[in-house]
């Protein structure tokens, strides 16, 4: 055998090793088809190990009975830290009070939510009066705080 020959085959064991994952770790993933709006029960998800690990899927040491699922996640797919969140509070499209509040001065007006936010999300609300759009945080169900202006 040549010199050559004999350091690439003594090589490819550190190869091997070297691409092999580190941990395996267990993540939720969906048994069923999950439309956006469904609130995850015990029935909704499984978790399992993935043959390829993915950063952004939500292990399975993770609570996800009575979340919100934000974007439709396929039977059998990993659920994603962007798939299911806290449920929201404000519905996109909805009908909403925004409040603004400095002070002891408080004002309150109707507005419509561009964006679904759960409590204490950030959420871009249409003043219908003025067509203008505010950004303000997910205060109750319905309701946005807008901050005031320094």
């Amino acid at each position: 055998m040549s010199g050559i020959l004999r350091k690439s085959i003594m090589a490819l064991p550190f190869l091997l090793l070297a691409g092999a994952p580190a941990t395996a770790e267990d993540v939720w993933v969906a048994a069923r088809a999950l439309m956006p709006g469904d609130i995850l029960g015990d029935d909704d998800v499984t978790a399992r190990t993935l043959p390829r690990p993915r950063s952004d899927a939500v292990p399975a040491t993770n609570d996800l009975v009575g979340m919100e699922v934000r974007r439709r996640v396929p039977a059998g797919a990993p659920l994603g830290n962007r798939d299911v969140g806290p449920r929201a509070l404000v519905k996109a499209n909805a009908t909403v009070t925004v409040i603004w509040n400095v002070g002891t001065l408080s004002l309150s007006m109707q507005g419509r939510a561009l964006q679904a936010g759960a409590l204490g999300e950030e959420i871009r609300v249409l003043n219908t009066n003025s067509s203008r759009t505010v950004r303000g945080t997910v205060l109750a169900s319905g309701q946005v705080e807008v901050k005031a202006m320094p």
